[in-house]
């Protein structure tokens, strides 16, 4: 059973951003498995999963961001600062996990589950919901996403 469980009041109702949230708890429940491991095979294990982290979530994000975009989302820039900052965190990570500083990772956990998962989808997803949810119900809104999107296609 994962020690990070995605619980419905996380969900911002829309299935394929609620999916990508659920993905980002699966990845983070493999990070704090690889580091209760003390092997080879763990910091290996690790490695690829800050990796896989730091690809998954720039790709979330992208998603997320073009969907508030579209929908005019007032507080696009705000919520894309955090995106940003958890970027360069994983990033960080990741720099020292290739310098061999494995068990580092450890530290990254804290952050992700704290500030991240909980906070960060909790409530500032939360925030930007409406305005999606409510863009994507607009029949003429929906028609004007998908213009948009195949122009930047």
């Amino acid at each position: 059973m994962p020690v990070f469980e995605w619980k419905e009041f996380f969900s911002v109702v829309h299935d394929d951003l609620d999916d990508q949230h659920k993905q980002l708890f699966a990845i983070v429940d493999d990070l704090y498995e690889g580091t209760r491991r003390d092997s080879d095979a763990s910091d290996e294990l690790l490695r690829q999963t800050i990796a896989a982290l730091g690809t998954y979530i720039r790709t979330h994000f992208a998603d997320e961001e073009r969907l508030m975009r579209i929908a005019g989302y007032p507080n696009f820039a705000r919520h894309k600062l955090a995106h940003d900052a958890l970027i360069a965190r994983v990033a960080e990570f990741d720099t020292g996990l290739n310098e061999g500083g494995v068990r580092r990772a450890a530290g990254l956990l804290p952050f992700l589950v704290g500030e991240w998962l909980s906070d960060h989808i909790a409530f500032e997803d939360q925030q930007y919901a409406g305005c999606v949810n409510s863009h994507a119900r607009n029949p003429r809104a929906k028609y004007s996403a998908l213009k948009e999107l195949e122009s930047t296609a």
